[in-house]
């Protein structure tokens, strides 16, 4: 889903040269602060859609690797993981060395993290080199970006668990399950002889004996994840299989429900037509929700697992659009949708949308300031005003409305696209995708990466029309 809002957004042409860079930090302030640059142009020739962990001690991110010199960069993104690095104060300062979870050659795209199994992630993946690269998929206007909807795209599962590089004091890493379980081992009996055999962290101890004793906790929880996991270390695995594309997956809260995007048969000549399904990992019986004309995709689950947010091209305009739906429930399961509420209709392009952890508010990439420079938006949800629409809308026995008088803010001032926000569990870190960062010589714009910031006061918002001033 959002690889697409990546993909088109940074297709866009540059701020013209003479344009001064914005003043980011002052701007962001005081929604934004503590900026911090996760990854960079040495590791990655472009890198973009991360996620967290559910206790966000991880992301998982796609990209593409610096090539060897002499080498073309791989023309798909591949899966990574990386743990997270944090300051004494907890805040997230960046991150350990990643690691590629993808098969080589494959295209890959919207990973995360699985909440009911920790270690297990999905992704879309097509496992191997597309057979058609030149396949077609969704482009925006005459831009010549294509982003691809390769057939042999599934829905896919991995245990990562075992395969994490387990860093230890003696600088030893671990590459599988059972090498992980020796060097963990070896590891927790040094510490605990450090320890005189402690496990917890006594009042006055000294803060190398703190230090030493909050690793050995870690450590332990690591051997006891990879101990419950390495009986499924293997490859990556579709989780289902159906004809044509099938990606842009995410999860319900609780681990049972996978939302994603499917491309439907079409005739030939035809525009690729996404739908948005929820498969039940259960029953594993797939559920239409959103069926509708035009490219319907990035779904993602509220905070309390009853509503969906995502975009479509709904009028075939490429102008995809914002929307929220209450979700229909039978016996608990989630089988289509029960009303729908648009929240953009304007003649920009919204794409990326995902919940803030508190479910008040909708963040997503925009062209609403400039098609030259993506910026991201928040909408605050007036729920009463959603009821109302939504009771008006009944009586008139339709299932669909705009919600008026909705207020929106510009969360990102920065020169370049900054696209695909995220959340921590707290709502306390807002993760996006950039390009304010360094440029290389030689290459015309900033290579998209991942940023991290403190997310301080929540926007109180304005009218559309105000919202990018």
């Amino acid at each position: 889903m959002p690889v697409l809002a990546l993909a088109v957004a940074l297709a866009q042409p540059p701020a013209p040269p003479s344009e001064a860079p914005l003043d980011w930090k002052t701007l962001e302030a005081p929604y934004l602060t503590n900026h911090v640059q996760l990854t960079s142009r040495d590791q990655f020739t472009k890198a973009g859609e991360a996620y967290f962990s559910p206790n966000d001690g991880w992301i998982i991110f796609q990209a593409t690797a610096v090539p060897e010199p002499g080498k073309e960069p791989e023309p798909f993104y591949s899966m990574f993981v990386a743990r997270l690095t944090r300051n004494e104060g907890g805040r997230i300062t960046g991150i350990e060395k990643p690691i590629r979870v993808s098969p080589d050659n494959s295209a890959n795209t919207c990973g995360w993290f699985d909440p009911s199994l920790p270690g297990s992630v999905i992704f879309g993946s097509t496992l191997k080199t597309p057979a058609d690269e030149k396949k077609s998929g969704f482009q925006v206007g005459t831009r010549k970006y294509v982003w691809m909807f390769p057939n042999e795209m599934e829905v896919c599962r991995r245990s990562v668990i075992q395969m994490l590089s387990i860093q230890t004091e003696s600088g030893k890493d671990a590459d599988s399950s059972a090498a992980a379980i020796g060097v963990l081992r070896q590891e927790i009996a040094g510490l605990r002889a450090k320890l005189d055999g402690a496990n917890a962290v006594p009042a006055g101890m000294s803060p190398r004996r703190a230090e030493l004793a909050t690793r050995l906790e870690l450590l332990n929880l690591d051997l006891k994840q990879i101990e419950e996991l390495a009986p499924n270390e293997g490859a990556a695995t579709p989780i289902f299989t159906r004809p044509n594309y099938d990606a842009e997956c995410s999860v319900s809260p609780d681990g049972r429900f996978i939302l994603y995007a499917h491309v439907e048969d079409t005739k030939e000549g035809e525009r690729p037509d996404a739908n948005i399904y929820i498969y039940d990992t259960q029953t594993k019986k797939h559920h239409p929700i959103v069926v509708a004309p035009g490219y319907d995709g990035g779904p993602f689950f509220s905070p309390d697992g009853k509503r969906i947010c995502y975009r479509s091209d709904r009028e075939g305009n490429d102008l995809l659009q914002i929307y929220v739906a209450d979700l229909k429930f039978e016996d608990g399961v989630p089988v289509g949708i029960d009303f729908e509420y648009q929240l953009t209709d304007n003649k920009s392009v919204n794409w990326a949308p995902y919940w803030h952890p508190s479910g008040a508010y909708i963040v997503y990439g925009t062209s609403q300031v400039s098609h030259a420079n993506y910026e991201i938006f928040a909408v605050r949800l007036d729920e009463a005003a959603m009821a109302s629409a939504k009771a008006a809308a009944k009586k008139a026995n339709t299932s669909h409305a705009d919600i008026p008088n909705l207020l929106y803010t510009r969360i990102t001032n920065a020169t370049g696209a900054d696209v695909l926000p995220v959340f921590t569990k707290g709502g306390d870190t807002m993760m996006w995708t950039s390009q304010r960062g360094p440029k290389v010589a030689g290459e015309e714009k900033p290579s998209s990466q991942l940023w991290i910031a403190t997310v301080g006061t929540l926007p109180t918002g304005k009218p559309a029309a105000e919202a990018g001033k």
